[in-house]
């Protein structure tokens, strides 16, 4: 079930004609390439980086921008190793499910922002859908210079490892230790893709009890892979405030193209309360948005990047 990977149909967007182009790599040396939207209003609010879904690309932004460029923040948007125009890196087959390889591609658009003379010192937004959503729940969890998530469509593998042990209903003695089961399940099943893959993948159920920074979680009620009890459950072990908005006629990561521009409007909104901050000063003209390749680390035994600590 785990290696017969779900299909997570991707909306399909057209490119956006403004912002600049830019590049920044990855620890392990993968070039990512993205674009850089500056907000439309005198003074820029914050920051915020997207990140797409599976089998997306840097558009997927298209619906929430020119919401947030209104509002006054700037937007990173980049394509992760694998898709788009970024860098394919040898033996990495993408999946639904967080590996250290994804958090270092995010790790990596923080780092380029926060070095751009510009830069907002107070740190940046992170707003991830469907599978980003996994990846930026996991980075805000380790990075203190992430202010604020959203998180639209999360999922990690604990509910489908809760489907596998479903199947064993018929094992009364394998039910009756329920939770554990599923726990078990779910380390034994990332351990045995980890080894078979050669990279490590994320516990994200206890990532994102970890996060510290405030949180807005939007979910779609017929979502046919990821129960929205389990979004519940996970609220409650997230930090108190913890805001979570279930959308109507939404499935998995579709609130948006269900609640329209009453989505748009919210996250915005949301991100313009948290994240709100003196205006940092305009950028230099002439200013290159391409950040020098760091020096790639040299692979030992399947060995991923180093992410930063919080």
């Amino acid at each position: 079930m785990f290696d017969r990977l779900p299909w997570l149909p991707t909306a399909w967007y057209e490119p956006l004609d403004e912002g600049e182009p830019v590049e920044f790599f990855a620890d392990d040396g993968a070039r990512l390439r993205g674009s850089y939207l500056a907000s439309h209003t005198p003074e820029r609010q914050g920051i915020i980086v997207f990140c797409h879904e599976l089998n997306g690309d840097r558009w997927n932004v298209r619906p929430y921008a020119q919401q947030l460029l209104r509002q006054g923040f700037d937007v990173l948007t980049f394509d992760f190793r694998n898709h788009g125009t970024s860098d394919r890196t040898s033996g990495y087959e993408p999946t639904p499910w967080v590996t250290t390889l994804d958090m270092a591609d995010v790790a990596a658009a923080i780092r380029f922002l926060m070095t751009m003379p510009d830069s907002d010192p107070q740190g940046v937004g992170l707003l991830g859908v469907g599978k980003g959503a996994a990846v930026a729940t996991c980075v805000a969890s380790v990075d203190s210079r992430v202010r604020v998530l959203v998180a639209e469509g999360l999922y990690s593998t604990r509910p489908f490892a809760a489907r596998l042990c479903a199947r064993l209903a018929g094992v009364p003695w394998l039910m009756r230790i329920g939770a554990r089961l599923v726990r078990l399940m779910d380390a034994w099943v990332r351990f045995v893709l980890g080894r078979r893959r050669g990279y490590h993948f994320i516990d994200v159920d206890r990532a994102a009890r970890r996060v510290g920074q405030p949180v807005l979680l939007i979910h779609g009620r017929h979502d046919r892979y990821v129960p929205l009890a389990w979004i519940q459950w996970l609220q409650r072990r997230m930090p108190p405030g913890t805001r979570l908005w279930v959308v109507e006629g939404a499935q998995q990561a579709t609130a948006v193209e269900a609640a329209k521009q009453h989505h748009c409007a919210s996250v915005a909104r949301f991100f313009h309360r948290q994240v709100a901050s003196e205006p940092a000063a305009p950028a230099q003209n002439g200013l290159s948005l391409v950040q020098p390749p760091q020096p790639a680390r040299p692979p030992s035994g399947g060995a991923t990047p180093a992410l930063p600590s919080a």
